[in-house]
């Protein structure tokens, strides 16, 4: 894969995030995507949002227990941004639209 590869699975993730369109798993389509590779996309995705107003507010990390790691044949915990788009506030609720 090259960057244009990339570039053009951040596009579709974006495009699919926009319309609120299931896509194929990027690893069914690529399936040796990389954790960098998969790492590259999520940045060309929220530079995306970014560019469009999304402001990030915290960073997730996520498969911290060794027995999920295990589980979900995972070697490695993952991480991501959360943008301000994905705050509910104590109380708030969330439009099933």
């Amino acid at each position: 894969m090259d960057a244009s590869d990339l570039t053009r699975f951040a596009d579709e993730l974006f495009r699919a995030d926009i319309d609120r369109i299931p896509i194929e798993p990027l690893t069914a389509r690529q399936p040796g995507l990389t954790t960098e590779q998969a790492y590259s996309v999520q940045i060309g995705y929220l530079e995306k949002k970014i560019t469009r107003g999304a402001h990030v507010i915290g960073k997730k990390i996520g498969l911290t227990s060794k027995a999920i790691r295990d589980a979900l044949k995972v070697d490695e915990p993952d991480f991501g941004c959360l943008l301000d788009s994905m705050a509910v506030l104590d109380g708030g609720t969330i439009a099933l639209s």
